[in-house]
């Protein structure tokens, strides 16, 4: 369970203090749950599955994850040539 916290905080750009913080935990035993030194309450194991919204199923190893496709952040893919055209620096040369 520790990997896919820490996983799940990492792609969320969250601290651990942050999601401590929204649990109302210490930091350090947030921390400990992600080392798997100690595994949260059946509680707080829904609180952490509301954060990152996914299932405790998920955050039991039960099932794999599978993102909405709303919630995929799209990066801009920079265009490249086709094969046989020119590059935009690039100029072509005059039809014969």
């Amino acid at each position: 369970m520790g990997n896919r916290l820490r996983t799940l905080r990492r792609c969320n750009g969250m601290t651990q203090r942050e999601v401590a913080a929204r649990l109302h935990l210490d930091r350090s035993t947030y921390a400990y749950y992600e080392i798997g030194t100690t595994e949260p309450d059946l509680h707080t194991l829904g609180e952490i599955a509301g954060i990152f919204q996914v299932s405790t199923d998920f955050l039991l190893g039960r099932e794999e994850y599978t993102v909405p496709i709303e919630n995929i952040r799209w990066l801009p893919i920079p265009v490249s040539p086709t094969a046989g055209e020119p590059a935009a620096h690039e100029t072509a040369p005059p039809d014969p």
